[in-house]
């Protein structure tokens, strides 16, 4: 079986009466190039210990990236929470023995499994995720007990150009700050809508996130620390003084929070895009310190 071929991949389909759902963002990747390519590109941050390796793929769709991952990787753990793509899974992996297929949420599921199911192995996510989890997902894995070398990721290019700005840039949020707090991260390469089944209205691209070994920056009070993110990039169009009290108004009045960004020797009247991860560890431990 060819799953890179139209004609087989829509046969595989049909056999199995599957029909894709736009709720769930499903858009098979049919270029087995590309695949290959993002295949290597996360098994290639898997340390050549001597451990065994294991790929985690979160919505294998129809299994093309699954196949190139199973040619890298020891072992190949699949979660995919749609039940009609399980027998389609089970005949285009029929001949993969290093691949387990488990219908599950990603955002539900306990990856303390894998910690057990998985011991000693080096762990790599690689996956096609689907649009509307891309942040979710992600901090969930950065936020995990897991300890993964990468997380390679397909997905819209938009979200890939966010992740990877820079404080200061129109694209840089509050997702970019969170997840740069866990982990550095690169876009490698743009894949064109022709390349899919269906086809999407967007270009996506290619993102690999590399977790530190600690945080980027130290704080005393972490929940604390990405309260105040929020809320600075809640009111973006608002001064990083105003934004503070309007979100945190039942916690802090307007002359603590002037007081805390003086003491953290930050000017009132930035913007929030504009703070590092360092400024905002400042503004959060002199808030922690005033307790």
């Amino acid at each position: 079986m060819n799953l890179y071929s139209s004609k087989e991949m829509t046969d595989l389909l049909e056999r199995h009466n599957f029909f894709f759902k736009k709720n769930l963002g499903q858009n098979f990747l049919m270029n087995e190039s590309i695949a290959a390519r993002i295949a290597d590109a996360s098994f290639e941050t898997v340390p050549k210990s001597g451990k065994k390796s294991l790929a985690i793929e979160i919505g294998p769709g129809a299994g093309s990236l699954t196949l190139q991952l199973a040619k890298r990787f020891d072992s190949v753990l699949a979660l995919e929470i749609d039940p009609h793509l399980i027998g389609v899974l089970d005949e285009s992996l029929a001949d993969e023995s290093n691949v387990k297929v488990v219908q599950a949420d990603a955002l539900a599921y306990d990856f303390s499994k894998v910690l057990r199911d998985y011991p000693e192995h080096s762990i790599a996510v690689c996956s096609n995720l689907p649009y509307y989890i891309t942040s979710e997902i992600i901090m969930r894995l950065l936020e995990s007990a897991l300890p993964i070398t990468s997380i390679t990721v397909l997905i819209q290019k938009e979200a890939a150009v966010r992740l990877t700005s820079k404080p200061g840039s129109e694209q840089y949020g509050a997702i970019t700050a969170a997840v740069g707090f866990y982990a550095s991260s690169e876009k490698l390469f743009t894949v064109g809508p022709g390349n899919f089944i269906p086809r999407p209205k967007v270009d996506s691209a290619v993102l690999r996130l590399t977790p530190y070994g600690e945080p980027a920056v130290k704080v005393q009070d972490q929940e604390l620390f990405f309260k105040l993110i929020r809320a600075a990039f809640g009111n973006r169009r608002k001064t990083l003084s105003n934004a503070l009290s309007s979100a945190l108004k039942v916690c802090y009045s307007k002359e603590h929070i002037l007081k805390m960004l003086d003491l953290a020797e930050i000017d009132p009247n930035r913007r929030g895009e504009t703070l590092s991860l360092e400024e905002y560890a400042k503004i959060s431990d002199a808030f922690t310190n005033s307790r």
